[in-house]
């Protein structure tokens, strides 16, 4: 809108620049889903999808990206590869986790690559926005299941041992390829 200040001069004022997102997942349904999501909010666009790690840390090379909306398991490099290089290549884009997975070992894990927020996939659609909104503002953002395993963490509670604890890296990797 056009208004006049005291001497007469015009002022524009101009809308708030766009909220620009990239989303990273495997899925394109997931993908087109958030999309979908995103766009219904007048103040963010979505910069670009990308299907694994390599074109998620591409694009945050080439885009100017205020939040990443990423999965963990993609094919090739994983979501923790992309948490572990995006501060390198991008270190004012946020991180927001969206995964299927609540356990404690990939909730603690993820917090300490540097991911901003973490929610799951089945979490309620207004929490989408809310957590975008949220790792924006420099503010972390959980889902309630997340908060719960978090909390457990902190308090020292031990998590039920995972069979995946004692393989060796490479071990993880074989089976990670194995479950593609």
């Amino acid at each position: 809108s056009e208004s006049q200040d005291s001497d007469g001069g015009d002022t524009r004022v101009s809308p708030a620049p766009k909220l620009r997102v990239l989303l990273a997942d495997d899925h394109t349904l997931v993908r087109a889903g958030v999309r979908r999501i995103l766009e219904a909010h007048p103040g963010v666009t979505v910069v670009g999808e990308v299907a694994d790690a390599a074109a998620a840390l591409l694009a945050l090379q080439r885009t100017t990206v205020d939040v990443l909306v990423l999965d963990l398991s993609m094919p090739g490099a994983d979501g923790f590869e992309v948490l572990r290089r995006a501060r390198d290549v991008a270190p004012r884009t946020k991180v927001l986790v969206l995964s299927m997975h609540a356990d404690p070992e990939y909730v603690a894990r993820a917090v300490r690559e540097g991911a901003d927020g973490y929610l799951l996939k089945d979490s309620a659609v207004s929490e989408l926005m809310a957590g975008i909104e949220a790792v924006q503002a420099g503010r972390a953002y959980y889902s309630p299941e997340v908060q719960r395993e978090l909390t457990e963490i902190l308090r020292g509670k031990p998590a039920p041992p995972s069979p995946l604890q004692d393989i060796t890296e490479r071990e993880r990797e074989v089976l990670k390829r194995i479950a593609e």
